[in-house]
Formats: C-alpha cells, structure tokens, sequence
C-alpha cells in the first residue's frame, strides 16, 4: 500500500564512544547516550536502504584545533574528486540534550553550545527542514563567576555552565 510504513527494522545502541586522534587534549570526539534507528525493511529488500528515522540523545561533541592548524574532525585521507558522490537519506533525525565543545589550542579560544534539541527532516533531492532549540552559547569561565547580562535575558534566569565531561 503505498504511503503505509508495514515494516520497519528498530535498531538501538547506548553508549558509543568515538576516541579523539593522537596529539588532542580530548580523550573523546564524540560521545552518545543513546541512539535509535528505524530502517525500512521494504526499502532493504529493493536494495535501497533509507533510515527512516535516527534519535539520539545526551551527546558530547569535542572539536579541537590544534597548535599546528589541524582539526580534529578533519580527516586524514584525502577524497578522490573523481569518486562518485554518497548518497544519503535520511527521513527524520532527532538529538537530544547536544553539547558542543570548541578548543583552539593556539588563540587560547574555549566556547561551547549546550543543544537542548534539533531535528531534521527532509526527503530524498528536497530540502532540509531544521528546528533547533539551545540552552546557552558561552565561553568557560572560572568556577563562581557571574554569567554576562544577554540582552533581553533577565536575572533569574538559569546561570549558563559548561556540563561537567563524563
């Protein structure tokens, strides 16, 4: 029946840990709490995998810049420019409880973004649909220093702090 979802694959993991490159401070690039996917068993079989949602939640995402100039999220290998393009196509993604971290080692530079959720959807040659709701955008500051007055922020609002690393 066209348009009718009969079969979907639920995959779950919880845990992931994706360990930083040698020579960064960070012992992790990328943590995740959890994660959860749905595939179509349909789209499977026609040799056509979509996943047809991806859920994720409590993530930490350290990017760091090193003093020589490198990246951490850059990689090693170069792409062949002759390579076909991949394809990807995603239904509706869904992160949950985000934290961004941002290190560049050379100008002393430390910011993070705590993501309270972001979702997307967009089908296969449409456009991206993106919702995002942030808790804070900050740079650290020493344990007990007052937060910068935000325009518009009044002062009972919840002090902005970097999550503890887990």
């Amino acid at each position: 029946v066209p348009g009718v979802l009969l079969a979907l694959l639920p995959v779950r993991v919880g845990g992931v840990q994706i360990k930083n490159l040698a020579g960064f401070s960070s012992p992790d690039l990328l943590t995740v709490g959890e994660a959860s996917a749905r595939l179509g068993l349909f789209d499977i079989l026609r040799g056509q995998p979509r996943l047809r949602s991806i859920v994720r939640s409590d993530i930490g995402l350290w990017l760091e810049r090193a003093a020589d100039g490198r990246g951490n999220w850059e990689s090693a290998r170069q792409r062949d420019p002759a390579a076909p393009q991949a394809e990807i196509d995603v239904g509706q993604i869904m992160l949950n409880r985000v934290a961004v971290h941002y290190h560049d080692v050379r100008s002393e530079t430390r910011r993070w973004v705590g993501v309270d959720e972001l979702s997307a959807s967009a089908a296969r040659n449409d456009r991206l649909r993106l919702s995002l709701r942030f808790s804070c955008l900050a740079r650290p500051r020493p344990s007990g220093a007052a937060m910068p007055r935000l325009p518009g922020r009044r002062s009972s609002a919840p002090r902005c702090r970097a999550p503890a690393r887990p």
